[in-house]
Formats: structure tokens, C-alpha cells, sequence
């Protein structure tokens, strides 16, 4: 029972491009949030769009001191995934074609 809610777990986090590397990385994303919260009075929604939404690219901008920190924050990560889709059209002559073994 431990196995298959283990194997679950990592196909969900898996599915949602989580990696257990992410998850080590939290204690970073907190301290980094204390740090924000104690110098400039940033609640958690605030914090969370300077270094992962719409301000994010302002907030790398000004405060370029803290790109080491931010590089060591959880979710920086961008994963790519192409699917090729094969579209055969005509295949009825394909198939009619192989249908007769001589």
C-alpha cells in the first residue's frame, strides 16, 4: 500500500512539473519571504508575483543584489514538452494496398 501511494505521489508531482529538488528548495523559498516581509513590508500574494508572476521581471531589474538568492528559490526551473501529432490521410488505400499477400 506504501509502494502504489508513493508511486502516485511522484506521477502527480511529476505531472505538475514538480521536481524533488523543488521540495528541498522550500526552506529557501521562506527564509527569502521572511527577508522580503522584514525589508520591504511584502505580504506572501506580493512576494510571490515579484518572483514568480507579472512583477517578477521589475523586481529582477532593481534589485539585481539578490540574484544569487533568487537562482536558489524552488520552481525556476522551464521544462519544454513537444508532442508530435501524424495525421495519415488517404489510409484506406494504404491499408487496401497491404490487405493482398501475394
Amino acid at each position: 500500500k506504501i509502494v502504489t501511494i508513493g508511486i502516485s505521489l511522484l506521477i502527480l508531482l511529476q505531472g505538475a512539473n514538480v521536481h524533488f529538488k523543488d521540495l528541498v528548495e522550500l526552506g529557501e523559498l521562506m527564509e527569502h519571504y521572511q527577508f522580503h516581509n522584514e525589508e520591504y513590508g511584502d505580504n506572501f500574494i506580493v512576494f510571490f508575483s515579484k518572483h514568480y508572476g507579472e512583477l517578477k521581471a521589475s523586481h529582477s531589474e532593481k534589485h539585481q543584489e539578490e540574484q544569487k538568492e533568487h537562482e536558489k528559490l524552488p520552481f525556476q526551473h522551464q521544462t519544454q514538452c513537444a508532442q508530435p501529432l501524424v495525421f495519415v490521410l488517404g489510409s484506406d488505400s494504404l491499408i487496401n494496398s497491404y490487405s493482398e499477400i501475394p
